[in-house]
């Protein structure tokens, strides 16, 4: 049989041990959160950077077709003017 004192200490253990675990829940469900949102404001900067790389390059694309379609202007000259290689110009060309 175990005495009242016996009874006290493991009852205090047993709430002490859950306090604990509720303690490393709450950390982790916190930590999750605290991640989740790092990453998702890490991909909206990314995704960010990409679209404005891949918008001037579009615009890159559009101003070098004019350049050598409307005003007939060569390679090299549109290749210095938009810093598009002369291989995606010389594609570009053969477009009607």
């Amino acid at each position: 049989f175990k005495t009242a004192s016996e009874k006290l200490r493991e009852k205090m253990l047993t709430t002490s041990q859950r306090i604990e675990n509720q303690g490393i829940q709450l950390g982790r469900r916190q930590g999750m959160q605290q991640g989740i949102q790092q990453g998702i404001q890490q991909g909206m900067q990314q995704g960010m950077q990409q679209g404005m790389q891949q918008g001037m390059r579009d615009k890159a694309l559009a101003i070098a077709e004019h350049m050598l379609h409307i005003l007939h202007m060569g390679i090299d000259a549109v290749q210095g003017a938009t810093g598009l290689s002369r291989q995606t110009l010389e594609k570009l060309a053969q477009k009607s």
